[in-house]
């Protein structure tokens, strides 16, 4: 057995002052001097088994898919040991060290989807092949589908790869998110799995400016955690970056609707500059949160957590932990509707809700100290107060399992009051009638209101200086008639108001429905 497994419950010291406390930890080495990692894990409906994928180091097949199961209360195998498989054709492995990946899990119905890849290397070339594989829970093989794509001069940005899988709020369906090439163009493919293992078609989305994902995002050892799904059933996906000249890297993201159908957004830091995702998580009503290093005026490059309706930035938080700016970090979001931010290098841990207020500062107790070169790439709760971090530990596949022992509770004065805003009548006849926007503001303060339609586009902006009407402490009512900025009256649908004040005392998001 290729596996140096730490496994216990520790207990703290009485009075110790973390709250969140190991309980145990797995450790496996894979047998090799190379390294091994966890990139990805997975609760079952239960929450009493956790799936992990990842690759395991081998010294005579380099780089092996890694996939295990664990018992949440203890970390003991659920099914037997982790099951190792190596599907890199001999004499074509290419630079060895990472020749298989798993880069996602996700259980659904009485199976596992795992997504990742394997090197194909022909003719000084180097490239990945993506596969998107079934399992039995207990790790027996059912299934695969290879992602086949041409053999890529030496490139990790432009490698036939499957990137992400999640599963549906029942756990009877499973996406992956691959990436492939077709006639030498990129395409994000995302394929739906049921309970019986029958596959859809796909949905095929072509970035829409320049020649496609410049950064997929996954580069190499920390594939971000991509997929997401409301309750409607739309998926929300990280799509890699896009690259001008005038702008440098922006992050792109997008969502999939019922039929298929791709609504592309992307997001460029208010300094030019590089904007990469590292995190996506979707609550049930469809609010994106991701976690990315962009680059913003006077602040600089930085991780920061953001907040996105219907591709409308909500609000942004930069992330200090322990008085330290974040520079790597995992999120989770929680039933509870609280975001966990964990920092990958310390187990630094903050929480937030929904707005952006911070709730609480703490940290993972991980067992010998940050000092033994621990990296969390990535975090799932139960809500109920437990964690399971993923990552390497000094170059071998780490699991962490941890409890809280207090909820975190809302500070008692939050450090930016909301605006509270609303519109009515709501839907509104937009051929006839009006909407009232209405506001309250804690102080004067300038303002800009801005409506945008369910693609991101501005419709109509109005801007009011502080102490005016439309600017002032208290309630505040602007009248919209349904028309665009050039007084053209605007479609059916949903459209979205945001408001934002000038210092950002407070800000707010509002919907508003059209109708015909």
């Amino acid at each position: 057995m290729r596996c140096a497994l730490a496994l216990g419950v520790l207990l703290l010291a009485p009075g110790s002052a973390r709250a969140v406390r190991l309980q145990w930890e797995l450790v496996d080495g894979g047998g090799a001097n190379s390294f091994s990692w966890a990139h990805s894990v997975a609760l079952d409906r239960k929450g009493e088994v956790l799936f992990a994928v990842g690759e395991s180091s081998n010294r005579v097949a380099e780089q092996e898919l890694w996939s295990h199961a664990l018992l949440t209360a203890t970390g003991a195998p659920a099914f037997g040991e982790p099951r190792r498989e190596n599907m890199t054709v001999p004499g074509r492995e290419g630079w060895g060290f990472e020749d298989e990946l798993g880069a996602g899990v996700a259980p659904f119905g009485d199976r596992l989807l795992l997504t990742g890849r394997y090197a194909d290397v022909v003719a000084d070339k180097h490239g990945w092949v993506g596969h998107n594989t079934q399992l039995r829970r207990d790790g027996g093989f059912l299934g695969r589908d290879t992602l086949h794509g041409p053999v890529t001069p030496s490139s990790f940005a432009f490698a036939t790869r499957g990137l992400a899988a999640a599963s549906s709020s029942d756990f009877q369906l499973a996406w992956a998110l691959s990436l492939q090439f077709e006639g030498g163009a990129p395409r994000y493919l995302l394929a739906a799995y049921a309970a019986s293992g029958a596959k859809s078609p796909g949905s095929r989305h072509v970035p829409p400016d320049g020649p496609g994902p410049a950064w997929a995002g996954d580069c190499c050892n920390d594939p971000p955690a991509r997929l997401g799904s409301d309750l409607q059933g739309s998926v929300y996906s990280l799509l890699g970056s896009r690259y001008s000249q005038a702008r440098g890297f922006d992050f792109a993201f997008g969502k999939w609707d019922a039929q298929g159908n791709v609504t592309e957004w992307t997001y460029n830091g208010t300094a030019d500059g590089t904007d990469v995702a590292d995190a996506l998580a979707v609550d049930p009503r469809g609010a994106v949160f991701i976690l990315a290093k962009t680059s913003e005026t006077g602040t600089g490059f930085r991780t920061r957590l953001m907040r996105f309706e219907l591709g409308v930035l909500a609000w942004r938080r930069d992330l200090v932990c322990a008085r330290e700016p974040v520079r790597d970090a995992a999120l989770a979001l929680a039933s509870t509707g609280v975001l966990w931010v964990a920092n990958a290098t310390t187990g630094c841990l903050l929480a937030f809700d929904l707005n952006g207020n911070l709730l609480k500062e703490d940290a993972l107790e991980l067992a010998g100290g940050p000092s033994l070169g621990y990296y969390i790439g990535r975090l799932v709760t139960d809500g109920a107060g437990r964690f399971y971090a993923a990552g390497s530990r000094a170059g071998a596949a780490w699991i962490g399992a941890f409890t809280m022992l207090a909820p975190p509770a809302p500070p008692p004065s939050p450090p930016k009051p909301s605006c509270l805003a609303y519109g009515y009548p709501n839907p509104f006849d937009g051929a006839t009638g009006k909407a009232t926007l209405h506001y309250e503001l804690p102080s004067d303060a300038p303002v800009t209101l801005t409506i945008f339609d369910a693609l991101g586009s501005r419709v109509r902006v109005w801007q009011f200086e502080a102490g005016q009407a439309g600017a002032r402490a208290g309630v505040n009512q602007v009248e919209w008639d349904g028309t665009a900025a050039d007084r053209r009256k605007v479609g059916q649908g949903m459209y979205l108001g945001r408001l934002s004040t000038r210092p950002d005392i407070c800000s707010a998001v509002l919907r508003l429905g059209v109708r015909r």
